[in-house]
């Protein structure tokens, strides 16, 4: 027991050594930044494409068209988080064109 927690207290003196690499604070937020980002997109396809299937699903059973809106409901499910990347993507390209404000 005691060896385990000897090589334990090496480990953690180790990573906190000044001999590791260091990642700038900035270059960590930016990772966190697109990491959060990429995460909030999967999750915003996944919930909509559910959604617009389930809308299809119960507007097909409503009207009696058994695929036309289960297929209507996926491809607007799909498409409206992806066009919503698309605008953010756009603002951030348009952000970055712009001259610096002095």
């Amino acid at each position: 027991m005691k060896r385990i927690e000897k090589i334990q207290k090496g480990i953690a003196k180790n990573v906190n050594s000044n001999k590791g690499v260091r990642v700038p604070e900035q270059k960590k937020r930016t990772w966190l930044v697109v990491y959060g980002w990429a995460a909030g997109f999967g999750m915003t396809v996944a919930v909509s494409a559910y959604l617009g299937l389930r809308a299809g699903i119960w507007l097909d059973s409503q009207f009696g068209s058994r695929p036309f809106f289960l297929l209507f409901g996926t491809v607007l499910g799909l498409g409206f988080p992806f066009y919503g990347a698309y605008q953010k993507l756009e603002e951030l390209r348009r952000s970055e064109k712009k001259p610096p404000k002095r």
